[in-house]
């Protein structure tokens, strides 16, 4: 599992649990290390995020293939963004390391604008073997639990530094 956030025209790995039954297999990411958002799930989850001009801006520069899978055509990539938007969630189908696919999902902040991602990474056979329904249930619910969890924080935070005037109107109101 994973955490990142956008960092100028790439994502950074903000932490990482590995599985203890990692199957001897070398994942990409590492905490610190930076990403490329066109090729891995929790970069299209950041771009899917962007405005639209800021996302054109990166989808306009040379996207280089990492695997024979990456994705280095921007109108197919901005096809699967809008895919991203709709559904909530993307995916690295062994786009930057074969045999691993991965599943990410946004963290909003109280503006719903996308703030980081987190994702799930594992062997692409699984896919073939029982279909990634429920890593993407697991992966969408626990963005959400997070997203919650930051918008209720915000909330809290912003309820206490409402000026004491508006507080007291707020008690008369009420009474």
């Amino acid at each position: 599992c994973n955490l990142g956030v956008l960092s100028g025209d790439a994502g950074v790995y903000l932490d990482k649990l590995e599985s203890p039954d990692a199957f001897g297999i070398k994942l990409y990411s590492a905490i610190g290390k930076r990403f490329p958002l066109h090729c891995t799930a929790m970069g299209k989850v950041l771009l899917a995020g962007m405005p639209p001009p800021e996302r054109r801006k990166i989808l306009a520069r040379k996207l280089d293939a990492v695997t024979t899978r990456t994705v280095t055509d921007p109108a197919a990539l901005e096809r699967e963004l809008r895919e991203v938007q709709r559904c909530g969630y993307a995916l690295d189908r062994q786009e930057i390391t074969r045999g691993i696919m991965c599943v990410a999902a946004p963290i909003r902040s109280g503006d719903a604008s996308t703030v980081g991602a987190i994702s799930v990474a594992f062997p692409a056979s699984m896919d073939e073997e029982r279909g990634i329904e429920s890593e993407i249930r697991a992966v969408t619910r626990c963005a959400a639990a997070v997203t919650a969890e930051l918008q209720g924080v915000a909330m809290r935070e912003g309820e206490g530094r409402r000026p004491a005037r508006d507080r007291a109107v707020g008690r008369r109101g009420r009474a």
